[in-house]
């Protein structure tokens, strides 16, 4: 019976997350289970969140600084360690993000994986919630630059150095789309980002700063009628994760989960594909890869991981 813990999205709710999740979850495997952690900050509600909807409405972090992200992986390893194992993760929005956060973190920790599965719904940019991540680009920001930075979403920040544009870059954008998309407090300064390597500065995780990748299926859908922003960074995202065990698809609605009956089905075989894969005794490699490598750090946690689970 695969239990899948489930994070909510921004200025939402593990309540209203099972209310969205509802159409998937009667579609679902009867054995699935179905496990909501919630978020333990105060926030704003959520755009498009109904009238009727009655609160507290919550988030994981209220800011992208690292050591609010390391709080929502700190929530995540108490909650593993009091109500685990769990076999698979799935996070909505700013959950699919600290779903990631945790997952890649762990990985470049030297921690085996605390899940099997993961699945990404309209999830945005996750965020390293270790203080020194890029900071050997950020010190070297110049004056110039810092004004540019400033400026953004108006600056051309092609002239950057192509490692720190992609950080840089990024996070401006992820604030840009968050705010306008209510997604952060609306006090929140879009200059934050622009600073010399301060310790709240955001450390956003891009795939040309990360060498890992998070070895376990992983399902990412988004919604059609979702931000055009959003969506470039929910598929960002998928660089962090091994290419070759990555399912995605798109849903008719907007930034929301699946829920007419033909979207319900698509993500449900989805979750379904990324069970069987996880349940596989070679689930990041195939043998050709495990003969050609047999040495390297990737083969070396994946012997790990087949004594833990096979």
């Amino acid at each position: 019976m695969p239990r899948i813990l489930c994070l909510h999205g921004y200025g939402t709710s593990a309540a209203i997350l099972r209310h969205q999740l509802g159409p998937f979850m009667a579609a679902a495997d009867p054995s699935y289970e179905f496990v909501f952690l919630e978020g333990e900050t105060e926030c704003q509600k959520a755009q498009g969140v109904g009238n009727f909807v009655k609160g507290p409405f919550l988030c994981y972090n209220g800011s992208f600084a690292p050591a609010d992200i390391q709080q929502s992986c700190d929530l995540i390893d108490d909650f593993v360690e009091a109500e685990g194992p769990f076999d698979g993760i799935l996070g909505f929005s700013q959950g699919g993000s600290v779903a990631l956060t945790y997952l890649l973190q762990r990985q470049l920790d030297g921690h085996l994986p605390s899940f099997r599965f993961a699945i990404f719904l309209s999830t945005v940019v996750a965020f390293s919630p270790d203080e020194t991540f890029g900071s050997h680009l950020l010190a070297n920001l110049t004056d110039r630059e810092i004004r540019l930075l400033d400026s953004y979403p108006t600056a051309d920040l092609s002239s950057l150095h192509p490692l720190t544009r992609a950080l840089c870059e990024t996070t401006a954008r992820t604030f840009y789309s968050a705010k306008t998309g209510g997604f952060i407090a609306q006090d929140t300064k879009e200059s934050m980002f622009a600073r010399r390597d301060d310790p709240a500065q955001p450390r956003v995780f891009h795939p040309a700063l990360v060498k890992d990748r998070i070895p376990i299926p992983t399902v990412h859908i988004t919604g059609k009628k979702d931000q055009a922003m959003m969506v470039n960074l929910s598929v960002l995202v998928q660089g962090l994760c091994d290419p070759r065990l990555i399912r995605s698809l798109t849903h008719s609605g907007a930034h929301d989960v699946p829920r007419r009956p033909d979207d319900v089905r698509a993500a449900c075989a989805a979750v379904d594909w990324a069970i069987q894969q996880s349940q596989q005794q070679y689930i990041c490699w195939n043998s050709a890869y495990c003969a050609s490598v047999p040495y390297s750090p990737e083969m070396k946690l994946f012997r790990h991981i087949q004594k833990r689970y096979y």
